[in-house]
């Protein structure tokens, strides 16, 4: 049996007037470039200067966390090429964090035992049905939330039909929204490239034995025991039609579930939040389930 083990990766907006490493103003909302510099931009012989107000707060976060406060910290560069990083390498600070070691006490006093909810997008809705399918007997989640999970890793699964007929495009936005559709497709003609190196991370022995394992692919699983779901699905998604089929296989197999398909937007539309209509109509509907637990 596969074991979980999660990190969390969390970003943060900044409160300093100037950004992480240059001067020009930090802001949201101007025009494209309008706030860039000659370091934003990457030109030869500049260097970024780390702006003290934000390790002044970078360290105020970590003594909150209880973390221990790094002595000597150093940045590296990590090279690699982005359409929206014209430095072409990141600045990180892996190996000599702020703070380390930190933790956050949690009380469970007051906590409803029988309104237990897991939720994720994307991976994170494929780990959210795994770490139930998997949980022991004392423990109990009563809700799933999954956002166009991936819940089938085979490039090429016969558990269904993919066709991209099956998708309306017009015409005038089929090569946008084709490109779209790479993640997911199960005709063979996805991105297989970027899955092949997702399962090399977490399957390196890439065989159908594994891809196919209920931990990996809850598709193949026994989805009898899972509690109330509610898949959230986005029109233009390559993942939609698995999900679709995934949400027929809860029903066939007794799970009070349903399926919600967001029309107009393509994979991770919960991303944008506060931009578009449909990540937020999805959430409330979440909540108004949570509320009727």
């Amino acid at each position: 049996m596969l074991k979980p083990t999660i990190g969390i990766e969390v970003h943060c907006e900044l409160k300093t007037n100037s950004k992480a490493f240059s001067p020009s103003a930090n802001t949201y909302g101007e025009v494209p470039n309008k706030v860039a510099n000659v370091i934003d931009l990457g030109y030869p012989g500049t260097l970024p200067t780390l702006n003290k107000g934000l390790l002044d707060l970078g360290i105020k976060c970590a003594l909150v966390l209880n973390c221990d406060i790094t002595g000597e910290m150093f940045f590296d560069r990590k090279n690699y090429f982005y359409p929206d990083n014209p430095k072409n390498y990141q600045i990180t600070q892996f190996n000599t964090p702020i703070g380390r070691n930190g933790y956050v006490s949690v009380s469970y006093d007051g906590i409803d035992k029988n309104k237990i909810a897991l939720s994720g997008d994307s991976a994170g809705g494929n780990l959210a049905v795994a770490t139930t399918l998997n949980l022991p007997k004392h423990i109990t989640v009563n809700y799933l939330g999954l956002f166009y999970p991936c819940v089938d890793m085979m490039p090429d699964s016969n558990q269904y039909q993919w066709e991209e007929s099956k998708y309306c495009i017009a015409e005038s936005q089929r090569e946008l929204i084709t490109s779209r559709l790479s993640l997911g497709r199960a005709d063979g003609q996805g991105n297989n490239e970027l899955m092949g190196m997702i399962f090399y991370c977490y399957l390196p022995q890439l065989t159908e034995e594994y891809l196919t394992k209920p931990d990996v692919s809850p598709v193949y699983a026994d989805l009898s025991i899972l509690p109330k779901c509610t898949l959230f699905t986005a029109e233009f998604d390559g993942l939609r039609l698995q999900d679709e089929y995934f949400g027929k296989l809860l029903n066939k197999q007794g799970v009070d579930s349903k399926v919600i398909r967001f029309n107009g937007v393509s994979h991770a539309f919960l991303d944008y939040l506060g931009v578009i209509p449909q990540a937020e109509a999805s959430l409330m509907i979440m909540i108004e389930d949570l509320k009727n637990l």
